[in-house]
């Protein structure tokens, strides 16, 4: 993850726009502000993401998303 955001970070320098998604660390550990700091610099937006396919039926369901860009 800390590599995927430097090379966010080079391509913001060289102009380019970008996104990223990631399931949102968030919704096991409400204190985890693992992406907040490594993406500082950038926009974060939750959204809702319905997965309808796990292994564990338990797991399928809404959740939240993580959509990081530039």
């Amino acid at each position: 993850q800390i590599r995927l955001a430097q090379f966010c970070e080079t391509l913001d320098k060289k102009g380019a726009s970008w996104i990223l998604s990631n399931s949102d660390v968030r919704t096991v550990d409400e204190k985890n502000n693992f992406f907040e700091l490594l993406y500082e610099n950038f926009n974060i937006k939750r959204v809702f993401a319905r997965r309808n396919i796990n292994s564990n039926p338990e797991k399928r369901g809404t959740l939240t998303e993580l959509l990081i860009m530039n």
